[in-house]
Order: structure tokens, then C-alpha cells, then sequence
């Protein structure tokens, strides 16, 4: 999992930007040491939904005409 240091002024903008990751991902090393070995970006649902709307296509959070109804129990 690594430490994640989050950028809060970041948080809250309601956006996504590539070259601005909300959380920045280090794994612990000898003496104290550090490395960057990922980024996380992250938006609150309520934020995003608030300056862009619903996302649609692509980019939704399910896909409506897919259905579990066939599962047997």
C-alpha cells in the first residue's frame, strides 16, 4: 500500500489534473528514507457532480443495461 501523502489544498477543486495528483504514494526505505513510487488522484463525488455534472458514457459508475438478474442463487 506505501504511506500516501495527501495534498489538501488539491482535494477540494473538484477536478482532475494529470500533472497535479491529489495523493502522492511513497514506499518506506532504509534509514528513514523514502520513494515515490505512485500517485492518486482523487475527487469527491459531490464536488465533481457539482461543476460537471453527471458523467455519462464511458465514465459512469455502472452501466444500466447490464443486469445480475440471470445469477442463480
Amino acid at each position: 500500500m506505501g504511506v500516501h501523502f495527501l495534498k489538501p489544498d488539491r482535494l477540494h477543486d473538484g477536478m482532475l489534473k494529470a500533472e497535479e495528483p491529489e495523493m502522492l504514494i511513497y514506499e518506506p526505505g532504509p534509514g528513514r528514507t523514502f520513494r515515490l513510487v505512485g500517485v492518486e488522484y482523487l475527487v469527491l463525488a459531490s464536488e465533481w457532480a457539482a461543476r460537471n455534472g453527471n458523467p455519462n458514457g464511458s465514465f459512469a459508475d455502472w452501466n444500466s443495461r447490464v443486469s445480475c438478474d440471470g445469477q442463480s442463487p
